[in-house]
């Protein structure tokens, strides 16, 4: 028996007690899980909207909107939900995860940029991990090679860090991109 949106509406309207909920939603999601295709797609995007707006559970939520990007990686009410969980959460490994997705599925390079400079900030000042930080402003410095914001970044993280191999490398490659432009 295939889950549906009457159900699903029913559920939500219906008063009962948060046990009883939580039951009801675990056989729900469970049903709804194993469907398959569009409709499955369709589904699951109904239910990870009332999991995060009537419910607010957000660990459901979080599982609804993971299983749509399972199958449609690039599905942008997914991609915000995570984004806008996590940040209300403030959990920070979970937003860098689904800024992670946002930047896979990105097309343009201005956009993919303005992600992973969002993905290094939030590495360098929530998460305080200057590693990860530093990966991620070497990604920008990947699609965009001449991007002041990503190199004085990296200056200022291998500074820090005291990393002067990393730093010697960055300046090389700087100084390389400078030399190619002017001949």
């Amino acid at each position: 028996m295939q889950p549906d949106i009457l159900e699903l509406r029913d559920f939500y309207d219906r008063p009962l007690g948060s046990v009883v909920r939580r039951v009801l939603a675990q056989r729900i999601r469970a049903r709804w899980a194993r469907l398959p295709g569009a409709t499955g797609l369709e589904l699951k995007r109904r239910a990870a909207q009332l999991f995060d707006e009537k419910t607010k559970d957000p660990t459901a939520a979080v599982e609804a909107y993971r299983g749509i990007l399972s199958v449609e990686p690039r599905d942008e009410r997914a991609l915000a939900g995570l984004e806008r969980i996590a940040r209300a959460r403030q959990d920070w490994t979970q937003l860098v995860f689904a800024l992670g997705l946002r930047a896979d599925a990105t097309v343009g390079i201005e956009r993919r940029r303005e992600v992973l400079v969002e993905i290094a900030q939030v590495h360098e000042e929530q998460r305080h991990d200057s590693g990860a930080a530093a990966t991620a402003w070497t990604k920008v410095l990947a699609i965009l090679p001449e991007d002041a914001l990503a190199s004085s970044a990296l200056e200022r993280l291998y500074h820090d860090g005291k990393d002067w191999r990393a730093l010697i490398d960055l300046l090389g490659r700087q100084e390389s991109a400078l030399l190619k432009k002017r001949g």
